[in-house]
């Protein structure tokens, strides 16, 4: 399993949107986005779903989407 970590814009409002585009990427086993932290955090665990897939997929929706550091 891989853990992604983006920074995002997404807000309260757009959740329903993502939620839409998350739950249909086959290969994303979990996600969370941290609405209340100021870069908005979406966390990904996945199989095989790679970081730039992402930030191209949620860029065509309109979101800005950028890969952060995962430190253990």
């Amino acid at each position: 399993m891989d853990i992604l970590l983006f920074k995002t814009n997404v807000d309260k409002r757009d959740f329903v949107t993502l939620q839409s585009i998350m739950n249909g990427v086959r290969g994303i086993k979990k996600w969370t986005i941290d609405l209340d932290d100021c870069d908005r955090v979406l966390r990904i665990t996945s199989k095989n779903v790679s970081e730039i897939y992402i930030e191209i997929l949620l860029k065509m929706e309109g979101f800005e989407c950028a890969t952060m550091e995962y430190d253990f």
